[in-house]
């Protein structure tokens, strides 16, 4: 599970929703940092999107990369609420240290 504490805005729990739908989706048995990313690429909105796109980088040529990458790595059919594995753990962990330098309310 994910830190209750964490402050997600309504956008951050979607992406977190996307995430585990992707590991649902390639049967594996966490969701990894690469299911994150999917997520992000799947929303196509806000700040990561948007520096992808101001560096000419194509979100969907992103999606195709990494799908070919963790489809050949199905490693067991994911049930229910995958739990997190322990780098998007620290992934969130290092967005929720950010979140309280920059002092703002939410995990966004």
């Amino acid at each position: 599970m994910i830190n209750t504490a964490f402050n997600f805005t309504p956008r951050a729990k979607r992406l977190l929703a996307l995430a585990q739908a992707q590991a649902v989706r390639f049967k594996h048995n966490s969701v990894a940092t690469e299911h994150l990313l999917l997520g992000l690429l799947e929303l196509k909105e806000g700040v990561a999107a948007n520096v992808l796109r101001k560096m000419d980088i194509d979100l969907d040529t992103v999606r195709l990369a990494v799908e070919r990458q963790i489809h050949s790595n199905s490693i067991q059919k994911g049930i229910g609420n995958i739990p997190y594995s322990s780098s998007s753990k620290k992934v969130l962990s290092l967005a929720e240290e950010e979140r309280k330098n920059l002092k703002h309310s939410y995990l966004a």
